[in-house]
């Protein structure tokens, strides 16, 4: 394959969006700095056209997530209440 039609192919995936769904279910307590770590790896997943949201998060650890310093960088539209919902947001209707 000639260099050039490889940087064509590239540059075609440069665009291409991808997503990650984390399901929460199973973190009983978050402190800030786990909520810190999330928006970090929100930040970190859009560099690379990533998408990454969280799924199913209990009250408690969503109440960290909701506070004033965070929702900047995890807006409502990165928490979804189950991950069939996430899904359903993103197009996916079956798995």
């Amino acid at each position: 394959m000639a260099d050039e039609e490889i940087v064509r192919l590239r540059g075609m995936n440069q665009y291409k969006r991808r997503l990650i769904i984390i399901d929460c279910s199973a973190i009983c307590f978050i402190d800030t700095m786990g909520a810190e770590i999330m928006c970090e790896a929100r930040k970190f997943a859009a560099e690379s056209c990533t998408d990454l949201v969280y799924a199913d998060i209990p009250e408690p650890v969503l109440d960290v997530l909701l506070l004033k310093d965070f929702k900047d960088f995890l807006p409502m539209d990165a928490l979804y209440p189950n991950v069939r919902e996430a899904l359903k947001a993103a197009g996916i209707d079956r798995l």
